[in-house]
């Protein structure tokens, strides 16, 4: 396994090499300390898995994520920790082409196995990053939208207009125009775009 590392902080490239070192399955091929070296050159690595720290300058992480996985598709992408990341953080990662994290401290030797496991989908990082994924995908148990305020919510993410709305689920158009003025005030927002937002964000709605 062939690994390229995009990380500003010495200290944890440092130790995740020499942890790597100690490993006979990958070779680490390549360190960049920014990502704008990194994106011109780091398709000549041939790389199998990518390691993006999370602290980059000028790029946010997910970004650095997206545009690594343009150029490069087949690899594997993991962000680079020294600890525990917020589900949000991961999933948001995920979201991007990742396909989990990595956590380099001097207590975690069993990095490149970690890496292995999620890889694979197997042992407790992998397990662990299939729960992210699956919590990201199931509906908020504490919404404040009724069934029927989520259906007419998910429809008009999917780009419906209200008149059609109401034709698909049997309602006249003023009741559906009174039910987003209730999702509106139960979200604190004036608009379409900042309610879909919200409900997404929370998890109100998987649209």
């Amino acid at each position: 396994m062939h690994i390229s590392i995009i990380e500003n902080k010495k200290t944890i490239s440092d130790l995740f090499i020499s942890y790597a070192a100690e490993d006979s399955r990958c070779t680490v091929v390549n360190l960049y300390s920014s990502f704008r070296l990194a994106y011109k050159k780091i398709s000549d690595d041939k790389p199998d898995v990518i390691l993006i720290g999370t602290d980059l300058d000028g790029i946010s992480v997910t970004e650095a994520i997206s545009k690594v996985k343009q150029i490069l598709p087949q690899c594997y992408v993991f962000t680079l920790n020294q600890e525990e990341q917020a589900n949000s953080i991961v999933f948001n990662a995920i979201e991007k082409g990742a396909c989990g994290y990595v956590i380099v401290d001097t207590q975690n030797k069993n990095v490149i196995n970690d890496i292995y496991e999620m890889i694979e989908g197997k042992g407790a990082k992998g397990l662990n990053i299939a729960r992210i994924v699956l919590q990201y995908f199931q509906y908020n148990e504490q919404t404040p939208l009724t069934s029927r305020e989520v259906e007419i919510m998910e429809m008009l993410a999917r780009g419906k207009t209200r008149r059609t709305i109401a034709q698909e689920i049997y309602l006249d158009i003023n009741t559906v125009k009174s039910h987003l003025q209730t999702i509106y005030k139960k979200l604190q927002v004036n608009s379409k775009d900042e309610a879909l937002r919200i409900a997404r964000t929370n998890r109100y709605i998987l649209q």
